[in-house]
């Protein structure tokens, strides 16, 4: 009996060491709605959206005007809020290797905003990116407003935006307290009222986990629950 609860043992650790190197599928949670949203699965059939339900590649949410949606990404970058009259595809949400921490996710915005906090620091080799008809942002670990005609703003962290601009496709680094829109000669200081709107946003997107400050702006401290993931983020 003892050899066989043994052999239980192995056979428990080796499954669970092929589990955490083997690829998953990515999600979003919905947690919270403000006022109306809707959903298109990837067949195309459309309904309505409700807090608990879980987003997958190929997926899109829309919210109605003066309507937010708050979506629980995981190790595929945390926190995210889709502002009011926005549409917002789900193009990749994949877990490459969850112990290694290695993710892809790759939105499409094409109409309104999202905030965001990814908190949860992507590991080099993952890729976390938004497009949208102006361009992409490519997001590390970074708190950060984006909308669909490009205007982003940096709260905190670094963001890379390749938009193209009279033909010319242009690469433009966008750290914290900054903003950028394409035409812009360069980034610049971001209103303090706008970063204060990121920054109560994201504050309000999950209660009872803290807080942290970073360079004068306070930011949730949040814990990963993606699928076999056990991690804290904030680190």
């Amino acid at each position: 009996m003892k050899h066989t609860h043994q052999i239980i043992f192995i056979l428990l650790a080796l499954l669970c060491s092929n589990l955490l190197a083997s690829a998953l599928p990515g999600r979003a949670e919905v947690r919270k709605i403000a006022g109306t949203a809707s959903r298109i699965n990837p067949a195309g059939a459309s309904s309505s959206l409700a807090v608990g339900a879980v987003l997958g590649s190929g997926d899109t949410i829309s919210t109605g005007p003066g309507s937010t949606v708050d979506l629980w990404l995981g190790l595929n970058g945390d926190w995210l809020r889709l502002d009011p009259d926005s549409i917002l595809k789900f193009d990749v949400l994949d877990i490459a290797n969850i112990s290694e921490r290695r993710v892809t996710t790759t939105l499409h915005l094409t109409r309104g905003g999202v905030t965001s906090n990814v908190v949860n620091k992507l590991t080099a080799d993952s890729k976390y990116s938004i497009r949208t008809a102006a361009g992409i942002a490519e997001i590390r670990g970074t708190t950060y407003a984006f909308k669909s005609d490009g205007t982003l703003i940096v709260a905190t962290g670094i963001v890379n935006f390749t938009y193209i601009l009279n033909g010319v496709s242009k690469t433009v680094t966008v750290t914290a307290r900054q903003q950028f829109k394409p035409g812009d000669a360069a980034p610049e200081a971001a209103k303090r009222n706008d970063l204060d709107k990121i920054v109560v946003a994201v504050a309000t997107l999950k209660d009872g986990d803290g807080t942290v400050t970073f360079k004068g702006l306070t930011v949730t401290v949040t814990t990963v629950e993606n699928p076999a993931d056990v991690s804290t983020s904030g680190r």
